[in-house]
């Protein structure tokens, strides 16, 4: 097996690399879920379709040690959708 490796020049690696997110992303629901406010999480349930709202975003990135703010509107993707339908059901949350 032969791995490829895809040159990329020096000039074009932002120095800060591992603290940079190039497109809107969160970190793992996993990680910033249970410390999110009780509030924020009514809110994201009551409409789990729906656009992140800001607060949430922001305690998600920080809490995942990301830096700057996520452009756009961020919603859950469907492995963050099956946790939180998961975790709603372990702790009966209303």
């Amino acid at each position: 097996m032969s791995t490829v490796v895809h040159h990329i020049p020096q000039h074009r690696i932002p120095a800060d690399l591992p603290h940079r997110v190039a497109e809107p992303t969160l970190p793992s629901i996993g990680l910033w879920w249970p410390s999110l406010d009780r509030e924020l999480k009514r809110r994201v349930v009551a409409d789990l379709r729906a656009p992140l709202p800001v607060e949430v975003v922001e305690h998600a990135r920080r809490v995942g040690g990301l830096v700057g703010h996520a452009r756009g509107r961020l919603r859950l993707g469907a492995n963050d959708l099956a946790y939180v339908e998961a975790w709603q059901r372990t702790c009966d949350f209303k």
